[in-house]
């Protein structure tokens, strides 16, 4: 039997809120606080702010999927408007 690894409590305040740049992103309009990276498995825990009124274009992600989840406002992806508590997930590319 294998003991699972201790629980991890991150404070995401704590995490600075830095610009997020994505080619084509509607400029200033995305920010991330990073909590957690595991470059081994290539793994990546942030928390995204989308302002009301900004685009992300689409786009793929060639090495791993993608899952976001909504804390508040909308997020509209593929024209289905997922509100909070909405889980969408993309497939590696």
């Amino acid at each position: 039997m294998t003991t699972p690894p201790p629980s991890l409590v991150l404070d995401a305040n704590a995490a600075p809120e830095v610009p997020f740049p994505i080619p084509g992103a509607t400029p200033g309009g995305v920010t991330a606080r990073l909590l957690n990276t595991d470059a081994a498995r290539g793994l990546v825990t942030t928390i995204i702010a989308i302002a009301p009124g900004a685009r992300i274009p689409a786009h793929f992600h060639r090495d791993g999927a993608e899952a976001h989840y909504v804390l508040e406002g909308d997020f509209i992806n593929a024209g289905v408007t997922h509100g909070p508590g909405g889980f969408v997930t993309h497939p590696a590319g």
